[in-house]
């Protein structure tokens, strides 16, 4: 059933200070309500289809004195349940009856829910507390513009993240800035996270597999770390660093820094006005020291050159690796029984070995120093018999040399 206005009829206005049922008779109520007296606003059970009623606060009290506005069941409010609450002072709401429903359908301006919130209004609200904007319910809560989906507070179990429905590009990306929207980052693949400058490429983080994370840098781009005033810059941190066979690997493995450089003509410049000291291990296996290879070219050092020798305690026979480190002491210990040091069957031109007698046992048990195919001194073996004994030697490519020994 429908109840029509007969046209011209004029508008009823009724102004009430307290607590009342609404007519159906009465299409605006102005609410002038005594500060601190609430007042609630009862809606017709017996309302017809497209009835409609106003409601406003003409007292400005409507923050500290909500109006509270009521259905009586089975009718509701939609999308608010049995009531909503006016909290805006001078606002007020419009509600017109749906019968098929059972439902008051309200044109807000000013209202909430009947658990308090407030609506947010077009140019701003002062509700005088901590706005909330949100859902009651396990429900998402979707940012829409042009008709769009933009972003999405999720629930379940994404509660609490913010989602782009744009993966957005480097010339665009999707977090950005008001002052430089080309500024940002962006989601260019699964997997990949993307940073943008002045809308270009600069960075992106990728996953090729577990526990595994790319840098890249656009090609013809300069990765730049540090400046004027760093005072390190760490890149690396596991305990073990696989061969890396070109390009620039900065780590720490087993406690010793590394820098490796391919030799595809690329250029290392270490060092800056804030640099202390740089530290550089070819590798970080046990008996290989330090060391610094250039295939060719030259090193140029402005400073002083601190060398530290890596030496390696024995008090067994012992296999040298035939590794590029070319300097290496090795410390025998013969208190308990003779040993044999065997030398690197192959090894590399200019290395340099020193083996000692740490204890003092040589006299009793003795070093021997077996060449493994190369001679030492036009020898196959060497060996060291007197207390705290010493071999220096260095491979000239065709035998090994004794450069020192008591």
């Amino acid at each position: 059933m429908t109840k029509n206005r007969t046209l011209g009829a004029p508008l009823e206005v009724v102004e009430m200070t307290a607590s009342f049922r609404a007519s159906p008779n009465v299409d605006q109520y102005l609410i002038d309500a005594p500060n601190g007296t609430p007042v609630d606003v009862t809606l017709d059970p017996n309302a017809f289809n497209g009835d409609r009623v106003e409601i406003a606060d003409i007292a400005g009290n409507a923050t500290t004195q909500p109006i509270n506005v009521v259905a009586l069941a089975p009718q509701t409010i939609l999308g608010f349940g049995a009531s909503l609450t006016v909290k805006v002072n001078f606002g007020g709401v419009v509600l017109t009856y749906n019968s098929d429903n059972n439902a008051w359908v309200a044109s807000l301006n000013c209202c909430g829910s009947g658990e308090g919130g407030e609506a947010f209004v077009d140019g701003g609200n002062a509700f005088g507390s901590a706005a909330v904007l949100g859902t009651t319910d396990a429900n998402t809560l979707d940012v829409v513009t042009n008709n769009t989906d933009v972003l999405r507070f999720a629930t379940g179990v994404n509660q609490g993240q913010l989602q782009a429905f744009s993966d957005g590009s480097a010339s665009n990306p999707t977090y950005s800035f008001h002052s430089n929207t080309g500024d940002g980052y962006y989601h260019p693949a699964s997997g990949v996270i993307g940073f943008a400058l002045n809308s270009n490429e600069a960075l992106t983080f990728s996953q090729p597999s577990a526990g595994v994370t790319d840098v890249d840098v656009p090609a013809g781009g300069t990765l730049q770390l540090g400046g004027a005033t760093a005072s390190h810059v760490t890149i690396g941190g596991s305990s073990a660093i696989p061969d890396f066979p070109s390009g620039l690997r900065v780590g720490n493995g087993a406690g010793a820094d590394m820098i490796d450089v391919d030799t595809g003509g690329l250029t290392l410049e270490l060092g800056g006005i804030q640099a202390a000291a740089i530290f550089l291990a070819q590798k970080t296996l046990v008996g290989r020291g330090n060391s610094i290879i250039l295939p060719t070219g030259t090193l140029h050092i402005n400073g002083s050159l601190v060398e530290n020798t890596p030496t390696v305690p024995i008090s067994s026979n012992y296999a040298v690796d035939s590794g590029l480190t070319p300097d290496l002491v090795l410390l025998t210990d013969t208190t308990a029984a003779i040993l044999t040091i065997t030398l690197p069957a192959a090894p590399a031109k200019g290395r340099v070995l020193t083996i000692s007698d740490s204890t003092g046992q040589a006299g009793a048990h003795a070093v021997t120093v077996n060449g493994n195919g190369q001679n030492i001194n036009g020898a196959g073996t060497q060996v060291i018999s007197t207390a705290f004994g010493y071999l220096t030697i260095v491979y000239t490519g065709l035998q090994w040399v004794i450069i020192g020994n008591p």
